[in-house]
């Protein structure tokens, strides 16, 4: 039987590399909407990457304490009882903000946006080596061969 510390050791991993690669998709995301909808001009295009990479810094810095603290436990326990998917995953990632929308609406949105890109990069991340932890257990592949005549 694996661990649950076995489990946490690859979720944390899985963070490591999920955190920074899903602050970029979001902090571009962020850029690009801010790019369409305050001018929709495309010559603008430079100073919304360097926007949506100023958020993403900002973004991974906030992070790191919930995605740690919070995501990576949470997505390891999932791992260990064979339900994380993509989904299980996202509805990890968003629900710090759902629970600041009532409180912050506009906080909310980031959060869930931030939240939501971190899941799913550390999903991708995690999946295949959390997969191969879980496929690990008795080896029963060895069998001795019957007898000849032996039935």
């Amino acid at each position: 039987m694996i661990k649950y510390s076995q489990y946490f050791a690859y979720s944390m991993l899985a963070t490591l590399a999920g955190l920074p690669v899903g602050c970029v998709v979001g902090g571009l995301l962020t850029g690009f909407y801010a790019l369409l909808a305050d001018t929709g001009n495309l010559s603008q295009f430079p100073k919304a990457f360097a926007f949506g990479l100023f958020v993403a810094m900002v973004a991974a810095f906030i992070g790191i304490l919930p995605s740690f603290l919070y995501g990576a436990p949470f997505y390891a326990l999932l791992s260990k009882h064979k339900v994380a998917n993509g989904l299980t995953a996202s509805l990890i990632g968003v629900t710090p903000g759902l629970l600041v929308l009532p409180f912050e609406p506009n906080i909310a949105v980031l959060v869930l946006l931030f939240g939501g890109c971190v899941s799913l990069t550390t999903h991708l991340f995690a999946k295949r080596r959390l997969a191969q932890l879980a496929g690990t257990g008795a080896n029963n592949s060895f069998k001795p061969k019957p007898l000849r005549g032996s039935a």
